[in-house]
């Protein structure tokens, strides 16, 4: 995360807000440090990135096997394809 002026005026408004609303009920802050704590920590997770990129990228093949192409459109084609490829490479087709 990076900290500008803006990110820091943010903050100082956040924490402000935060410690005048301290005397309400349910309120877990007591002193001006508190509120900053929670502000910093709200604007860090607000900062987060939505989508976390994963290590690992899975490419599927551009290229069908004809058994794929011949069942396709019919209900359950991903498994009959697949039944279909493994028996026609155990039959060595």
């Amino acid at each position: 995360m990076i900290v500008t002026n803006e990110t820091r005026r943010e903050v100082m408004k956040t924490a402000w807000n935060v410690f005048r609303m301290r005397n309400l009920p349910g309120s877990t802050v007591r002193t001006f440090a508190d509120a900053m704590r929670n502000a910093w920590a709200w604007v860090k997770r607000k900062a987060e990135p939505v989508v976390k990129i994963t290590r690992h990228l899975v490419l599927n093949t551009m290229l069908q096997s004809p058994i794929r192409r011949g069942l396709s459109g019919q209900a359950y084609a991903q498994a009959n394809a697949r039944e279909a490829g493994r028996l026609t490479t155990a039959l060595g087709i």
